[in-house]
């Protein structure tokens, strides 16, 4: 993007929030870092971030380039507004990105795409796990590791510690590695058998939440229990959230960039925890805000202690 395209799509400033320091801060073309406003301990600090830039006609798309722009550098092409939606958020290109791992082969090549992008994004499941060992093993085969001495329990390693290294632990049972390391399969239920069907359709493939025992990001995955530690969002690392209310916010601000709800976030959450067939874990038991709504029994039990007469049912009058 050249100077006159920059002055001609992006705005003179635009305001951010600065999880860091929960204040908003201002940024200004051309410039990198951002200048402290003085706004601080707000309630609603996106809303109010949101509501600056409109009255400054700043877009979503604007404010997003501004911002990659003040910290990446202005030459880089995520300060170009063209590249994000109406939401602010990236456009996907239409080449896949190729997974960051410090051990580059061809094997990556014959990996099924969702599989591929689930270990570049650094959110694989369990079950990836077969196929990333196998079509590893079938490469080390290509190659002549086989020959050299070596074994598919090498490439079940290999997998694990290229998991690890994306901050994924997989705690797998003396049953599922010695399946792993041979070509069984073991006959034990999947970890989200028991998740009925329609509301898997209603929750998301995965989605953020806060972790308060290591105060940053954890990602659950629809079906699993507990979660996995997003280091990318946990101390020591500079973009961890610096307490339990910014860590809220930002679970929430990622879960809007992935387009989850407060409602699916709850109920992912509920999930992990308490078994995916609890009644916790259907979105449809939230309200907009992710709160559970009370049933009839809780109300009528509100309103006794508070002295109001209980909800009841109209029953047709009988002849």
């Amino acid at each position: 993007m050249t100077k006159q395209e920059m002055e001609e799509l992006l705005p003179k400033v635009s305001f951010t929030f600065v999880p860091s320091t929960q204040e908003i801060g201002i940024i200004r073309r051309g410039e990198s870092g951002y200048i402290p406003s003085g706004k601080f301990s707000l309630r609603h600090p996106l809303l109010e971030v949101d509501s600056l830039n409109r009255m400054f006609n700043v877009t979503k798309a604007q404010a997003s380039a501004m911002s990659a722009g003040s910290i990446l550098g202005w030459d880089v092409p995520a300060a170009d507004p063209r590249n994000y939606d109406d939401r602010g958020l990236l456009i996907e290109q239409k080449t896949p990105k190729t997974p960051k791992t410090p051990e580059r082969g061809n094997w990556m090549d014959k990996l099924p795409e969702d599989v591929a992008n689930r270990l570049g994004n650094c959110c694989s499941k369990r079950e990836d796990i077969r196929t990333l060992v196998d079509v590893k093993w079938a490469y080390m085969c290509q190659t002549g590791k086989q020959a050299e001495g070596f074994t598919k329990e090498d490439a079940l390693v290999s997998i694990l510690d290229l998991l690890d290294s994306n901050g994924q632990s997989f705690d797998l049972s003396k049953a599922e590695y010695d399946s792993l390391k041979h070509d069984t399969v073991i006959s034990e239920a999947p970890v989200g058998a028991s998740l009925d069907k329609e509301v898997e359709k209603l929750l998301p493939e995965w989605c953020y939440v806060y972790v308060p025992s290591t105060r940053g990001l954890g990602i659950i995955q629809r079906g699993e229990k507990g979660c996995q530690e997003a280091k990318l969002f946990t101390h020591p690392s500079p973009l961890a959230p610096s307490g339990k209310t910014t860590g809220e916010l930002l679970a929430r601000q990622k879960n809007e960039q992935l387009g989850v709800s407060p409602a699916q976030a709850a109920a992912m959450s509920a999930g992990s925890m308490f078994g995916w067939d609890c009644p916790a874990a259907d979105p449809r038991a939230y309200d907009v805000y992710g709160r559970l709504k009370k049933s009839k029994t809780a109300r009528d039990r509100s309103d006794r202690e508070a002295g109001r007469p209980a909800h009841r049912r109209k029953e047709n009058p009988q002849r």
